[in-house]
């Protein structure tokens, strides 16, 4: 693949525009992250961590979870087939099998959901977003092998505080709505009520009905109560409730190949193309395309003072209802279609006592009990011109347990090592079931009803040097391990056939991970700035894979990966109105060893191909989405321009180079370098009583692929889904 110029030019003139200003006197203010378990200064932990504020996720105009991906280097979020897919340094689980669990965790107030869904608008009122990079199989747990996302919503104010904003999008005549009220009731209880309404415009043109999609409309309340009970315990209350309601399709053929049904298509068709350019001709499929989601969390927090120490209780409840209905071919002619449902409940309970700080020793230990029943299927319908209908169904309940501590002992004033540990048991029941009604469209689509049961038991643990250079700056080197669970191959028409033939399993094994990071924190100019710098390498064994190569799917472990690489992030205060956020992230990521992975294109039996498997073992060969450069730039600038005006501009330019979206590597499913812009311009009063704002997102109408890959039944072809285009909204922010 062509790798395209580094791109620092656009981030030089950026940072040039508002080079005026760049007369600093004061000093930065501390980021506190979570990281740990505790509270804790970002330039203390020595973890490679990105904190992304609420208050950039709303200037940027940031709702959507995959939106964390455009300024966060070495994470990428993609919408698939079914749910989010999430990689950290080029880390993380397939797309194709449903079952999947995520290799990077995802946490909100500290609590672990188990299907990416289940907190369907994760950037609404929050008070900031941790990305924890590496391994964090310790203290995070279960399914945080690549690294973990942590959100941290906003609570109750001490004091009385309401906000309306709403926003109207010139592009695609999108709009939100979104009301706040915070405050005490009494002198012990506080309360936090938010909600929003949303409907999203749609982006790409259905030539074939003359109608833009998907059109996605949105509803989310969240209600938090605090209360006092006494002096020395607290009780946090949370409940929320979201509903999305998605109408139309997304996919669109970007390669045209030769097969009889492409042809076809071509033929009948005079809005056939293969081109990215926000138009499609896909009809609505047999039936009307829509993306359906309902959520409902519950968690209650109790915080107890025992003397020094902090008793912490989280009791966490969730519930997930989800249907898609795509046209898959991303064509007019109306020949197949999916409906992909997913039920899914989870409830938690964590305990965690936490020592005082200040000491020579410090700890923590918790407990954690999870149980997730979950039901997922894919219901493919075909019209070819014979009806036939393949259903799958796969039905999994799990239950694990964990124990954990953590210790830090200060060997010296400025030296100290950290240890932590968790043994885990897990327990998961699967069954998958596949139907047929009228004749199969491959002899491979046989029939089955098969089911297993697994036991596991995990202890992974990380072990830290730090060491104080100086009042300024601090070292530290890491090392940390990880692990997944294994589990049960869920929507593959072909898994029966493949079985028989030796080829796959029903099930597909844990995965382990194990990491090494060597870091340097800083600040320097006075408290102006901080620096933070990583050097790590990751090892991952049996990492879990998934592939579709127009045919059946690939579905299993890899032997080995390995991901190494840097990190830099830095954080400066140029003025009292201008600050600047840059982070740049260098990645090398490879299968180790990968027996059994999906023919590369173009592989033959003398490259070592297997002709009747269509695989090959894929050692050396990089891993997907992992760009070898990645940065972000952001510059946050804001002024009086009169007793009672504030003029403020934010500008985000981030960097991603080229990546592929399949494992076969075909140069079609990948991702060429590009560029991204966001911006913000606004006015207010001096007293924050009101604003104006003008945002815009991708304002160079970078066209890029969320997902890309073979698309069934027209071998040659491809299809992809499309990242949202340029948006430019009108916002207006009242606060009482």
């Amino acid at each position: 693949m062509h790798r395209t110029a580094f791109g620092a030019a656009p981030v030089v003139a950026l940072f040039g525009l508002f080079a005026a200003q760049a007369q600093a006197q004061s000093s930065i203010e501390e980021v506190v992250v979570t990281a740990q378990k505790r509270e804790q200064s970002l330039q203390d932990v020595p973890i490679s961590v990105s904190v992304t504020s609420g208050e950039m996720i709303d200037d940027l105009g940031m709702f959507r979870f995959e939106d964390l991906a455009t300024i966060v280097p070495n994470l990428h979020i993609d919408e698939s087939l079914g749910s989010p897919v999430i990689h950290i340094r080029g880390l993380g689980s397939g797309a194709e099998n449903f079952a999947f669990e995520q290799s990077v965790g995802m946490f909100i107030d500290g609590v672990y959901s188990g299907r990416s869904r289940m907190f369907e608008n994760p950037l609404f009122d929050v008070a900031q977003v941790e990305v924890v990079r590496g391994p964090q199989g310790a203290l995070f747990g279960k399914n945080t092998n690549a690294g973990a996302i942590s959100i941290t919503t906003r609570k109750p104010t001490d004091e009385f505080e309401a906000s309306v904003r709403g926003g109207y999008e010139l592009e695609y005549d999108g709009y939100f709505a979104e009301g706040i009220v915070s405050g005490p009731l009494s002198d012990r209880v506080r309360t936090r009520l938010a909600a929003r309404v949303q409907n999203e415009g749609g982006f790409v043109r259905n030539l074939f009905n003359d109608r833009d999609e998907p059109e996605e409309k949105s509803r989310m309340i969240r209600g938090t109560v605090v209360w006092d009970a006494t002096d020395d315990i607290e009780v946090i209350a949370k409940l929320e409730d979201s509903q999305v309601r998605g109408d139309g399709g997304w996919f669109q053929v970007h390669h045209i190949g030769s097969s009889p049904l492409t042809q076809l298509w071509v033929a009948t068709d005079p809005n056939a193309e293969d081109r990215l350019n926000l138009k499609r001709s896909s009809s609505t499929g047999l039936d009307p395309e829509y993306n359906d989601t309902d959520a409902f969390n519950a968690t209650l927090t109790v915080n107890w003072l025992l003397g020094e120490h902090t008793l912490t209780s989280i009791s966490a409840f969730g519930e997930l209802e989800y249907e898609k209905n795509v046209e898959f071919t991303g064509t007019s002619i109306g020949l197949a279609q999916s409906t992909i449902p997913e039920d899914a409940q989870q409830w938690s309970q964590e305990l965690r006592l936490l020592s005082p700080t200040a000491q020579r020793f410090e700890y923590l230990i918790g407990l954690l009990y999870m149980d997730m029943d979950m039901e997922l299927g894919q219901r493919s319908h075909f019209r070819l011109p014979f009806e036939s209908i393949t259903d799958r169904r796969s039905f999994v309940d799990s239950e694990s347990a964990s124990i954990y501590g953590s210790g830090t002992y200060h060997l010296t004033d400025t030296f100290r090592v950290t240890a932590s540990l968790r043994h885990a048991r897990e327990t998961k029941d699967g069954r998958s079931t596949h139907t047929l009604e009228g004749p199969p469209l491959a002899p491979t689509w046989l029939p089955f009803d098969l089911s297993g049961s697994r036991k596991e038991r995990h202890t992974n643990g990380s072990v830290n040097l730090q060491w104080d250079m100086n009042d300024r700056a601090m070292a530290y080197v890491t090392y940390a391990t990880g692990a997944k669970a294994g589990g049960f191959l869920s929507n593959d028409s072909s898994l029966l056939y493949r079985i028989l033939q030796g080829t796959n399993d029903f099930e597909y094994e844990d995965e382990k991970a194990a990491s090494v990071e060597v870091g340097l924190k800083t600040t320097f100019l006075d408290g102006r700035g901080n620096l933070s710098l990583a050097i790590f390498r990751t090892e991952f064994e049996d990492l879990q894979t998934s592939s579709y190569n127009g045919e059946f799917f690939i579905i299993g472990n890899a032997a080995e990966a390995e991901s190494r690489g840097a990190e830099a992030d830095l954080a400066l205060l140029v003025s009292d109105n201008l600050s600047l956020n840059a982070s740049v992230a260098y990645l090398d990521a490879e299968y180790e060893d990968y027996p059994g992975g999906q023919c590369l294109v173009g592989a033959t039996a003398a490259t070592g191909c297997d002709p009747v498997t269509n695989t090959q073992n894929l050692r050396g060969q990089p891993l997907v989405r992992a760009p070898e450069w990645e940065w972000s730039v952001a510059l946050d600038w804001n002024r009086p321009i009169s007793e009672r005006l504030v003029l403020g501009a934010q500008v985000n330019v981030t960097y991603k180079d080229d990546f592929y979206h399949q494992p076969d590597l075909d140069p079609i499913d990948s991702e060429d370098a590009h560029h991204k812009i966001n911006a913000r311009l606004a006015l207010g009063s001096s007293d924050r009583k009101w604003e104006l704002a003008v945002t815009g997102r991708n304002l160079t109408n970078e066209l890029t692929k969320n997902w890309s890959f073979d698309t069934p039944l027209m071998p040659g072809t491809h299809t992809s889904s499309i990242a949202p285009p340029r948006m430019v909204t009108l916002e207006a922010t009242y606060r009482m």
